[in-house]
């Protein structure tokens, strides 16, 4: 059928196990008139081992040590979080679309 009004879309938070550490994502959008009006993702990672990861995608170790930050995105930009070990943010980079 025709989608002329408003249609809310929505990813349940999900948490992946992977690499010694875990990813979590979600997120939601809603379409107005089969545009794009609002959109946002979050994507945390905690924990990855970066050996782990290195072997999953084929290639030896080169660094050891964990990954661990959040990725925030929206329609209007993104924002990175860099976290230690403990989860206490260290940076943060705001990037805005054009």
């Amino acid at each position: 059928g025709k989608l002329d009004g408003e249609l809310g879309l929505e990813l349940a938070p999900t948490k992946i196990a992977i690499a010694g550490g875990s990813i979590t994502l979600g997120g939601n959008a809603t379409l107005v008139a089969k545009k794009l009006s609002t959109a946002s993702t979050k994507i945390s990672l905690a924990g990855l081992d970066l050996a782990s990861l290195s072997l999953l995608a084929g290639r030896p170790p080169k660094v050891q040590g964990s990954l661990s930050g959040t990725l925030d995105l929206t329609k209007d930009g993104l924002v990175v979080g860099f976290h230690d070990t403990a989860g206490h943010e260290l940076h943060k980079i705001e990037i805005a679309s054009s």
